[in-house]
């Protein structure tokens, strides 16, 4: 039997079968990135700024189906990797970031003189949960208010550097990544006698 002789005959099973279409509700996890990166050519410290949006947060909606049910939204980590330029001179520095909730002017997490060898261009991403554990539960309630649209505004991120090793020119891409995690519950029609899904009621 060739395949279009088997596809033919997958198809065709739910007929003979007497078999008809039903909503099933599952639920499904998607991955979703939020990423900032700072273009930088300074001597000797510099200071950073840039914006996420609200608008950028819910973003994420677009690729979810019209029907999904958000149930869950979870921070799973914030990286930062750093691009040295063939015109850079630093080869170590140290970053303090500070990140804002832009209505309410409030800090919501922040990591300060972390450490930072410049190993090249391919330096990779480093993960900074472990510096701002205390921040990560107050992000959370924030990007789900978002993603949810229960609560609006945008995020401010300042970014501070001090060279400390090397010359005192620092050019660099400097990439900020927040990883988020977002279940949520969507109806499928399924063939009634198939398993799986609980009944929708979405």
């Amino acid at each position: 039997m060739n395949l279009k002789k088997l596809l033919y005959f997958i198809l065709i099973i739910p007929f003979i079968m007497g078999g008809s279409c039903q909503k099933r509700k599952f639920e499904v996890t998607a991955n979703a990135f939020l990423n900032k990166v700072y273009n930088i050519d300074r001597d000797g410290s510099f200071t950073e700024f840039a914006t996420i949006s609200d608008r950028e947060i819910r973003s994420f909606l677009d690729g979810l189906p019209k029907d999904a049910k958000i149930t869950e939204v979870t921070i799973k980590a914030l990286s930062m990797k750093v691009t040295p330029n063939s015109a850079n001179e630093v080869t170590g520095l140290s970053f303090t970031g500070l990140v804002v909730d832009a209505q309410s002017s409030e800090p919501i997490f922040g990591f300060e003189d972390y450490p930072v060898p410049l190993a090249g261009v391919n330096f990779p991403l480093v993960g900074l949960n472990n510096v701002i554990a205390a921040g990560i539960s107050k992000a959370r309630s924030k990007i789900e208010g978002i993603i949810m649209e229960n609560e609006f505004g945008d995020f401010q991120l300042a970014l501070e550097g001090v060279p400390r090793l090397g010359g005192s020119r620092f050019v660099a891409d400097v990439h900020i990544r927040i990883s988020i995690q977002i279940e949520y519950e969507e109806c499928r029609e399924v063939w009634e006698y198939l398993d799986g899904g609980e009944e929708c009621d979405l």
